[in-house]
């Protein structure tokens, strides 16, 4: 007797190429997902030092406008802020912004008078800056800078993110 080989085909057959398939669009979805991602954190990351750099840059630059308060006999007795003195709407005061901000452009609109409320906006990504400072705490300067959650529009929408800074001067 005789035996019959059957003559078998190398190959894939199509199930196992389809699975292949598969399992190579789930990495691929995985590693755009993940990609996606690290971008958009990215992002936020950058917006939120910035942020915070840019309340640091304001207190700094708040800070060297005050003076000492003085007694009648020449002792120092305290500090004092006064916001007419800090004016980041004057020209002179945009010279004074660093080089390391980078791509920076400044429409700083001095929206209240007594809380100086300034929009800033870096890289496209408009910022909201209220300095505020208590007088029962002289010393204590705090920074609030806000922004949207989608990075854009002039005015500030109700879901936006901020960071506040404080800094405290020594007389």
């Amino acid at each position: 007797m005789e035996r019959v080989r059957k003559n078998r085909n190398s190959g894939f057959t199509l199930i196992e190429v389809m699975v292949s398939m598969l399992v190579i669009l789930i990495i691929a979805i995985g590693v755009a997902s993940y990609m996606y991602s690290c971008a958009w954190n990215a992002k936020r990351a950058d917006v939120r030092i910035t942020a915070t750099r840019v309340g640091q840059f304001l207190l700094e630059t708040w800070k060297i406008t005050g003076h000492h308060i003085f007694d009648a006999s020449g002792n120092i007795i305290g500090w004092s802020w006064n916001v007419s003195d800090f004016d980041p709407t004057d020209p002179d005061f945009n010279s004074t912004l660093p080089d390391s901000f980078g791509g920076i452009t400044v429409d700083l609109g001095g929206v209240g008078a007594e809380l100086g409320d300034y929009g800033i906006q870096i890289d496209g990504v408009v910022y909201f800056a209220t300095l505020l400072f208590d007088n029962n705490q002289p010393a204590m300067l705090n920074a609030r800078v806000a922004w949207n959650k989608n990075y854009s529009s002039t005015t500030l929408e109700s879901d936006f993110m901020y960071v506040d800074v404080t800094s405290y001067a020594i007389y």
